[in-house]
């Protein structure tokens, strides 16, 4: 026995080792053929991603911002439109821009919503992973889930593994490199990657706008002594005043070369992080997980936030996260890594310019958090990324240089940062 997303997998191994393999597929056909007929009209590229979708039993697309997956699962819905299908992904607000979208196409009778608001199954139910329980799994016969690297956490995976008959689709610009090492976990439930594109095949086609990256140097951003990763991250980073000042000189310089309108995002690694670039950027709005009362008093007693407007109720993330989305608010601070409350399932199209001071690295944020740069929008012709070498400590710099690599293998253009002139700022208050 074996996982059937392992099927690929196996019996490509088996035929490397001369081994003959016959599939035989003895489950019952579970959807009918397609309606063809019933696809709208497509754009450049999603004829290629559509036949892969409708082609295979299980897999992953893997494609970047401006691919087309909302349109993609659309049609999924109309060429099958007697069969139940779910539509799951772990973001509250990307299940309801799914559900809005599939309510103007297929009306209120045919559209459930379970979590994010919702608690009714329909032949189409949209679904935050979270709430997968209350979906009825048993009648699903298409199972598509968005940002399918999320899938492989334990309870959600617990979830998946209860549906034993759908056909399974799975979206993710990173579909690799989970840091828990889960990638395994992931194929054995929807299978290999079935279609890929990558940022330029995308931004030819006219659907994104290139992104620009400058790399702010950093060799003069001081030693730093640490006997651990934290105390690395804590000293170089997150409390670093020069780098913090060269992170501030950054988006002053981005302002004034882009326009003091464009929206500005700043990256963040904890919430640590976030309060002190805050302190330095007091026009920026932050925004952050969970802060407990003692961290709280601690910050606003070291002078970083005011403990009127802090911490943040969940209500106050939605509002930022819904006013940064339609572009009200242009300026935030917000921790986008692993676990942060912008790292995936966020969409900005009115984002210009992307400041990355949190210093991480790893394939997924690497990828993720700069590619909503890529979204198009009204007057916007690129993205702007600037990000820091970090040459002052071999292990940040190994970091820089590992995010460098794979800007570069998406083809964005590096860019020579032409250095601002050296500002005064006053220190900030820590002990």
């Amino acid at each position: 026995m074996a996982p059937a997303g392992m099927l690929t997998r196996i019996s490509e191994t088996l035929r490397s080792n001369d081994i003959e393999v016959i599939v035989t597929d003895l489950r019952p056909r579970l959807l009918p053929e397609p309606d063809y007929t019933r696809v709208e009209a497509l754009r450049e590229g999603q004829a290629d991603m559509l036949a892969a979708a409708l082609s295979y039993d299980m897999g992953v697309i893997e494609g970047p911002t401006g691919t087309g997956k909302s349109f993609l699962i659309r049609q999924l819905c109309r060429v099958w439109p007697d069969s139940n299908i779910i539509v799951c992904s772990p973001f509250k607000r990307v299940v309801q821009r799914f559900y809005k979208d599939l309510l103007e196409v297929l009306g209120p009778n045919e559209i459930g919503l379970i979590g994010a608001g919702g608690k009714r199954n329909a032949r189409v139910t949209i679904s935050t992973a979270q709430s997968l329980g209350h979906c009825e799994l048993d009648k699903c016969r298409l199972f598509i889930f968005d940002e399918v690297h999320k899938a492989a956490a334990e309870r959600i995976a617990s979830f998946i593994s209860e549906i034993t008959t759908a056909r399974m689709l799975g979206f993710s610009a990173s579909p690799k490199g989970r840091a828990d090492g889960a990638d395994i976990e992931t194929e054995a439930m929807f299978g290999p990657v079935i279609y890929k594109t990558d940022y330029k095949t995308v931004q030819e086609t006219g659907n994104i706008v290139p992104i620009d990256v400058y790399l702010v140097p950093c060799g003069d951003c001081g030693e730093i002594r640490y006997s651990s990763t934290s105390m690395m991250n804590r000293h170089g980073i997150w409390r670093n005043e020069k780098r913090n000042h060269k992170v501030v000189e950054a988006v002053r310089w981005a302002l004034r070369t882009f326009g003091e309108d464009s929206q500005i995002l700043v990256t963040a690694m904890t919430v640590e992080h976030c309060v002190h670039m805050g302190s330095l950027l007091p026009d920026f709005a932050l925004c952050y997980g969970s802060m407990n009362a003692d961290d709280c008093e601690k910050y606003a007693r070291w002078g970083l936030i005011d403990p009127a407007r802090h911490p943040l109720s969940s209500k106050d993330r939605e509002r930022l996260e819904e006013d940064f989305e339609n572009g009200k608010l242009k300026r935030c601070i917000a921790t986008t890594t692993a676990g942060g409350v912008w790292s995936t399932g966020v969409d900005f199209p009115h984002l210009r310019v992307m400041v990355r001071s949190d210093g991480q690295s790893n394939k997924i944020l690497d990828t993720q958090i700069p590619g909503r740069l890529a979204r198009k929008s009204s007057g916007k012709d690129k993205g702007i990324l600037i990000d820091f070498d970090d040459a002052f400590d071999h292990i940040l710099a190994r970091r820089a240089q590992g995010r460098l690599s794979r800007y570069r293998s998406k083809g964005w253009t590096i860019l020579p940062y032409p250095a601002p002139p050296i500002l005064s700022y006053p220190s900030q208050i820590m002990p």
